[in-house]
């Protein structure tokens, strides 16, 4: 699989990836838009891979999961 893509939305991807660059097409058009959806997508991606956006674990799942432990299932 290539990973020289030379595409904008590819382009800004990887800039969000490490929250950095700036748009090298002009304002408003087609390129510039691709790159900064791209942009955004590498962003969200770091940020769940370095688990910002997961969610504590409530209190009443630890002890449901404990529970489960416990009790034998009747299967």
């Amino acid at each position: 699989m290539a990973t020289n893509r030379c595409d904008p939305r590819h382009e800004g991807y990887k800039a969000g990836g490490y929250f950095g660059g700036s748009c090298p097409y002009p304002s408003g058009s087609e390129d510039a838009l691709a790159w900064q959806h791209g942009w955004e997508e590498g962003a969200k991606r770091h940020r769940s891979t370095r688990g910002l956006e997961r969610q504590p674990t409530a209190r009443w799942q630890k002890l449901l999961k404990r529970l489960r432990k416990l009790v034998p299932s009747p299967h």
